[in-house]
């Protein structure tokens, strides 16, 4: 039920008389008789007589009435009132006053609204419903109308949320009982309310509804894709083309071997401009990986893969150990060790050498990874079978799958001392050129007695040169042995043993 006094909705007079309007302030139809009221802010004044004029609401047909007025006084404002007591004809009826200033111009009130149907139902919204609009990304809305004769204008209003964000669509005029909306995305809740403007004012609002549009179309590929390696992941980047995109899918694929799997679940991310990064760990198996990219609808279709980019672990690609290893010996026990290359897409960027003697475990024997195709061992000391085993090394320094082997049989190389012995009165008298191998510290000499074993007799520095052996027997039979002893710990036989007999 309406109530018994409202503030009207206001039409307003051509521009010509908006410059000098007289506010509406009341609008009361309880009875057959409506009163208005208009008022005048700031004015003091008494105006003892006004004109009246009323018009049927749907016509623009003002004709001067004579009936009921009065006015008043309430502060600084004046208060100028009609009771219709002429009206005969059921209707809606729209009223203004008019007033004539001092300076001879008439001055006309804003327009307002009554009626003497005693009560009036108010408007009202029912069989509000929706349904997507078939081949258009729209909801078309229907309902229908109680008691809507007092109706001027009906509004729209649509969120994405049903109690927050609701915004104004569009006005329809009172006779509109559909209306097809264009919305931004398909397959996903739209909610929307109907708001009445009728004579009297603005009616509550109605039912909320919800609707949705099943529209479906296939977005645009994804451009300019690529990918780049930073660090430990991998960046990708590529260009968004068209507006209808919900989201993206990226797709990966680990060295061109099966199908390409989604990478994490779909995303979206605002721009034209998109980035992305790729975060997973990556195995020391991969050598290559290859990404996609596609976009994805509001009604949830995939376009064409993007261009498809790749990422090259290059450190990961294990060299190609050498295909064979040669060797040769070298001066003063040096045993060289020389090897060729393979192609250079499995080329190697260093190589190691390990040394395996008389079956025992290898040794890596360099310290720093050897950057040529040869190698110098210098510290052999033992003699037996030798096997070297040489692996390459790739960008990371990571080591061939294989090694490569040689194997030789290592003599050192005999070095000989020349000991020659004379009498020197009861003594015998040993001298020699002292040895020019390295690494020798001392000579051992050792001594046979006839058929005894041999015994230490005495140990001399290689330089020396000479010894008398004065610890000897007439006519006993001696045998001479000379041992090098080598700073690294080595004994070396550097004769075959000079006999010598003493008279």
């Amino acid at each position: 039920m309406k109530k018994l006094w409202i503030i009207c909705w206001f039409i307003f007079l051509p521009a010509a008389m908006q410059a000098q309007v007289i506010g509406a302030k009341s609008s009361n139809s309880q009875t057959n008789t409506p009163a208005l009221q208009w008022e005048i802010p700031g004015n003091q004044d008494t105006i003892l007589d006004f004109k009246i004029f009323r018009s049927p609401h749907n016509q623009d047909a003002f004709e001067q009435i004579k009936t009921s007025q009065f006015f008043n006084h309430l502060g600084d404002t004046l208060t100028l009132g009609v009771i219709d007591t002429t009206l005969t004809t059921k209707g809606i009826w729209q009223y203004y006053i008019q007033i004539q200033t001092p300076e001879g111009t008439s001055r006309n009130s804003e327009i307002l609204f009554a009626h003497n149907f005693g009560h009036l139902a108010p408007p009202e919204v029912f069989n509000l419903s929706t349904k997507p609009v078939r081949g258009e990304k729209a909801i078309e809305l229907t309902w229908e109308l109680r008691n809507p004769a007092t109706v001027v204008t009906q509004a729209i209003f649509r969120s994405r949320n049903f109690d927050e964000g609701f915004e104004l669509v569009t006005r329809l005029p009172a006779e509109a009982r559909s209306y097809v909306d264009q919305v931004s995305r398909a397959n996903e809740p739209w909610f929307y309310f109907i708001l009445i403007h009728d004579f009297f004012g603005y009616q509550p609002p109605s039912v909320r509804v919800h609707g949705f549009s099943t529209h479906a179309e296939t977005p645009l590929r994804p451009l300019e894709f690529s990918a780049r390696r930073q660090g430990q992941h991998i960046n990708l980047n590529w260009r968004k083309m068209g507006d209808n995109i919900f989201g993206y899918q990226l797709y990966r694929r680990e060295n061109n071997t099966g199908d390409f799997s989604p990478l994490g679940a779909p995303f979206y991310l605002p721009g034209e401009f998109i980035s992305a990064t790729d975060s997973l760990p990556v195995s020391d198996s991969v050598i290559t990986l290859e990404y996609y990219c596609v976009s994805i609808s509001d009604g949830y279709l995939e376009s064409v893969p993007s261009d498809t980019t790749l990422v090259f672990f290059p450190e990961n690609i294990l060299a190609s150990s050498p295909a064979e290893v040669d060797f040769s010996f070298e001066n003063e026990g040096q045993i060289r060790l020389f090897w060729t290359t393979d192609d250079p897409i499995q080329g190697a960027s260093g190589y190691n050498v390990y040394r395996k003697v008389n079956g025992n475990p290898p040794e890596k024997i360099n310290t720093e990874p050897i950057w040529e195709n040869t190698f110098l061992d210098t510290k052999i000391k033992e003699q037996g079978e030798i096997t070297y085993q040489v692996e390459a090394l790739n960008l990371a320094g990571k080591p061939s799958a294989r090694r490569t082997e040689v194997s030789l049989e290592n003599q050192l190389r005999q070095t000989r001392l020349v000991l020659s012995c004379s009498h020197a009165g009861n003594n015998i008298l040993l001298q020699w050129v002292p040895l020019s191998l390295e690494g020798v510290k001392n000579l051992r000499i050792m001594r046979q007695t006839n058929d005894d074993e041999p015994a230490l007799l005495t140990t001399v520095a290689n330089e020396r040169g000479t010894y008398t052996d004065n610890r000897t027997t007439p006519e006993t039979a001696y045998v001479y042995y000379v041992i090098a002893e080598m700073t690294d710990g080595r004994l070396i036989m550097v004769n075959n043993g000079v006999p010598f007999s003493r008279f």
